[in-house]
């Protein structure tokens, strides 16, 4: 049907096989799994094994929570083509925020990196520095879960728990940032003077300090940016705020 409709799409045939002691059998006494931390980090390593399945078979992979309504097509953020956005070509990670005031959300801005980063929209570049994070979040999840720190009464503990935990820990700096850009440009394979850094209102992306190892041995460092809150919106900045409304400038993907 994909194919009639014109549609992309891969047959996973056969599908990660969980065989860890600890994720092989979820079991929870409640119908809704989010209200049990435990069985809901367990989906979440199945979450991420799924994704690296993708990104192993060299697939970029645009994620979405069901709450997530696409009202435009995300592909000219994700490939720097939006105004502003040119960097963002070069990022292994893009994510949504919880960001509720526009004015935290600015080109250069990196209060976000203080705020809740949200997994509702994720996008997952097939680079190294995707593998990395993902092996780190994933590692994360199943040392909370070895540990037996995950309880019932554990509420808030889950898969993007740990993601923002990962993100804190990476020491970002902005690629722009002095002793970063040619080295990050190294990294990409860009020679000096093919991406301009000194638009000024172009959204900055962010390197990691240190580099995370990576599964099949070696590590790398990880370019992560948060993908414009205006465009990739809460339902406070749409439903409450009017943002788009008044800005005139109708939402790439509504997260309700």
């Amino acid at each position: 049907r994909c194919d009639e409709a014109g549609v992309g799409a891969a047959l996973l045939k056969t599908p990660p096989t969980p065989t860890r002691e600890d994720v092989a059998g979820i079991e929870t006494s409640w119908r809704y799994y989010r209200m049990d931390p435990k069985a809901f980090t367990q989906m979440g390593v199945l979450k991420v094994d799924f994704f690296e399945e993708f990104v192993r078979a060299g697939f970029d992979v645009l994620a979405s929570d069901l709450d997530v309504t696409w009202v435009r097509d995300p592909r000219p953020w994700v490939t720097g083509q939006a105004a502003g956005m040119q960097l963002l070509a070069h990022a292994d990670v893009l994510v949504s925020t919880d960001i509720a005031n526009l004015a935290l959300d600015t080109a250069r801005s990196e209060r976000w990196r203080y705020a809740e980063v949200n997994t509702g929209v994720l996008f997952l570049r097939n680079t190294n520095g995707t593998r990395a994070l993902l092996a780190a979040w994933k590692r994360k999840m199943l040392d909370e879960l070895t540990a037996g720190r995950l309880r019932k009464d554990s509420w808030g503990f889950n898969d993007q728990t740990y993601f923002n935990m990962i993100v804190r820990a990476l020491g970002l700096q902005g690629v722009q940032s002095q002793g970063v850009w040619r080295q990050w440009l190294a990294e990409r394979g860009l020679a000096d003077g093919e991406v301009d850094a000194s638009r000024e209102g172009d959204r900055s992306v962010y390197r990691s300090r240190s580099a995370l190892p990576l599964p099949s041995g070696g590590s790398a460092h990880i370019t992560l940016t948060a993908l414009p809150a205006l465009e990739f919106s809460g339902g406070h900045i749409y439903f409450v705020q009017h943002e788009q409304l008044a800005r005139a400038t109708p939402p790439v993907a509504l997260h309700t």
